[in-house]
């Protein structure tokens, strides 16, 4: 969930745009859209239509798919990414956007994430606070990913409109606002989806490595 911007309508009148050139050759309805993405009705097609739901990454890609079309062709964004990412990403370097409160610069300009996720979606921030623990110590980088909505119980990185972050427990939302338990004073609040620009869930989380002594001895 996060609010709609510039680029997510004009994602939605370029989506729209295809979609009235091609449903009639294509023999797509919106109920036959909403059936072949698995929606549970056509309402969801038309909202993302007419752009009332932001376009995510997967949604851009169903669609491409669906239209038989480039995924950037709907959003070019992603014109970057080459047949075979779409299909399959596995892990590589990560950008590190920034630190936390942006008092100093990240300690390195990218990290490498063990899993398969959308590289070219995601982005690093460094913890540089020891208000966040115990669920993030000073030096950790946590992985958010733009491609995804969050879910209740996720951890979320939330972009407000003042530039600050927000690292906390997503517990769900309307279209109006939003209810989170900050991880920094692990109290829960309601935050006004006017104040902020993104919600991204946090996909990994990366520990720092301190270079340790090695033991003279095995432990067996």
């Amino acid at each position: 969930m996060r609010r709609i911007t510039s680029q997510d309508r004009e994602n939605a009148k370029r989506l729209k745009g295809i979609w009235n050139r091609k449903k009639s050759d294509l023999g797509l309805t919106q109920a036959k859209a909403a059936q072949a993405l698995g929606y549970a009705g056509q309402g969801a097609v038309g909202q993302y239509l007419n752009c009332h739901i932001a376009l995510n990454y997967e949604a851009v890609i169903a669609f491409a798919k669906l239209l038989r079309v480039e995924p950037w062709e709907i959003d070019p964004s992603l014109g970057s990414l080459r047949q075979s990412e779409v299909e399959e990403r596995g892990g590589g370097e990560i950008p590190i956007a920034r630190t936390l409160t942006r008092h100093g610069t990240p300690s390195k300009t990218s990290i490498t994430t063990r899993y398969d996720y959308m590289v070219g979606q995601c982005y690093g921030v460094e913890i540089d606070s020891d208000e966040y623990r115990p669920f993030a110590k000073r030096g950790t980088t946590v992985i958010a990913s733009r491609a995804e909505e969050p879910l209740p119980g996720d951890d979320v990185v939330i972009a407000q409109q003042d530039g600050t972050l927000v690292l906390g427990e997503f517990h769900g939302g309307d279209n109006v606002s939003v209810t989170i338990t900050r991880h920094s004073t692990l109290e829960k609040e309601t935050m006004m989806l006017s104040n902020i620009e993104s919600i991204d869930p946090i996909v990994e989380v990366c520990m720092p490595r301190p270079a340790r002594p090695r033991r003279l001895h095995a432990v067996r």
